[in-house]
């Protein structure tokens, strides 16, 4: 399972447009095999954060769905032209969650190599799944980076 979460600081005065945006996509995202969830965490009052939640199926239903015309379709024209939109630059966060069984070690069971090397060890995302790497990408806009900046989780 991949799970991405997406932070758009949004103009107050294209907050309106922004949210038909989301609406739009994350309808697309509904429809997309392999998409799990999506949901649009929208701001307390006064606040200019926006947070789109998403979580997919694998990393290959991800990928394939930011290469698909829908996303193209998705990340099209309904925003107003630059950045004039955003105020900040978008965050977005990615977490791959491998769905194998974490082994405690119990009845002579020895923990996976990578849990023994130390940074991710006793570390559990979900009941029964352990976080195999993450990572954090900043750009502008609705689209996609080619390739995101792996960074270490401090824990």
């Amino acid at each position: 399972m991949i799970v991405v979460s997406e932070q758009f600081f949004v103009a107050p005065e294209c907050r309106e447009a922004f949210d038909a945006w989301c609406e739009r996509l994350l309808h697309l995202m509904a429809m997309r095999p392999g998409c799990c969830h999506a949901v649009l965490s929208r701001p307390a009052k006064g606040l200019p954060s926006h947070v789109l939640h998403s979580a997919w199926e694998s990393p290959e239903a991800f990928r394939a769905w930011t290469r698909s015309d829908a996303f193209v379709l998705a990340a099209s024209g309904t925003l107003p032209e630059g950045s004039s939109a955003f105020v900040a630059p978008k965050r977005m966060a990615v977490e791959v969650i491998d769905h194998r069984p974490v082994s405690s070690g119990a009845r002579g069971e020895a923990s996976p190599s990578w849990a023994r090397r130390g940074r991710l060890a006793g570390k559990v995302a979900a009941p029964g799944a352990a976080c195999a790497f993450a990572w954090c990408v900043e750009g502008t806009g609705p689209g996609m980076p080619a390739s995101p900046t792996p960074t270490s989780r401090a824990s």
